[in-house]
């Protein structure tokens, strides 16, 4: 962290104890290598995509992420043989703009598109100064989701959207008692957001969450009674990830803990809270 990030001794043991953050997920390879490298292996585990049409959907969070002039994101859809396919990049929601995403699709999956579509997500840490955050450090990590009306691993039973719209200012601009109320607001918000008739009837088997600010996350932890089903210490190994988060997170939790239901949810400056809830799926994509 202190090469990656140009953090001190005395930041780094500040991120250590109060955030536990011990390590940050850097990807040696480009933008384009990294993403290139992820929608590859999706492909080639699920090669009906390469005759199918459907939309791939980036979601960004860095408003000079952009790469217009060069067409990466059709270049990269083409590299992988989906050549029939719609691009185009999403930057609504910030950090919860992937599940915002996801809740996109399955709104169109109401209507009369029935097709695929993949949500491709992480972004390049590009600056030392841009990525050290006062609540947790930027990192990097491309994570790809792939969606279907018909069938898939897993099953979305619900997806929601929640904007706050007051606090569109960048904190940076800000005075000292905006950025308390805002802090205040944020968490209470997130509480209301995630306490929905549905949570509370059909509690899940897990909750998996974005990687920042992992002392307010141990708090809702405990005011939400999930100390069984919310683990945080992937934060301290990764960092948060921008979108990627929650995608990745999944993952790895699939590794070593059997469920067949999950809550994943998500915020973003804004502020926005996004979240899904999914069901294991005895189907499979072909």
């Amino acid at each position: 962290m202190a090469e990656s990030h140009q953090l001190s001794d005395k930041e780094i043991k500040i991120y250590q104890r109060i955030y536990q953050l011990d390590s940050v997920s850097m990807i040696e390879k480009s933008h384009f290598d990294m993403h290139l490298e992820t929608l590859s292996e999706l492909v080639s585990r699920h090669p009906s995509l390469r005759n199918k049409k459907g939309y791939l959907i980036f979601t960004k969070t860095q408003t000079h992420n952009t790469f217009f002039d060069d067409e990466w994101l059709k270049n990269l859809a083409n590299a992988c043989g989906l050549t029939r396919w719609t691009t185009f990049t999403l930057s609504l929601n910030h950090c919860a703009s992937a599940l915002s995403a996801v809740h996109l699709i399955r709104q169109l999956h109401t209507t009369d598109f029935d097709g695929v579509a993949i949500i491709l997500s992480g972004e390049k840490s590009f600056s030392p100064y841009f990525n050290k955050m006062p609540v947790g450090l930027l990192g990097e990590m491309s994570a790809a989701c792939l969606l279907s009306s018909k069938i898939g691993k897993w099953q979305i039973t619900a997806s929601k959207v929640t904007h706050i719209n007051q606090y569109y200012k960048n904190p940076e601009n800000t005075t000292v008692q905006e950025r308390n109320e805002m802090r205040n607001v944020f968490y209470d918000q997130l509480v209301t957001f995630l306490s929905s008739d549905s949570i509370r009837d059909n509690p899940p088997d897990v909750v998996i969450s974005y990687n920042l600010n992992r002392p307010l996350l141990s708090r809702l932890t405990l005011d939400m009674d999930w100390e069984d089903k919310l683990d945080l210490s992937h934060i301290g190994k990764y960092g948060h990830t921008f979108c990627s988060d929650v995608f990745f997170n999944l993952q790895m939790i699939t590794e070593h803990r059997d469920f067949n239901s999950a809550l994943l949810f998500s915020a973003g400056m804004g502020i926005t809270f996004s979240s899904l809830n999914i069901l294991k799926h005895t189907a499979t994509f072909n």
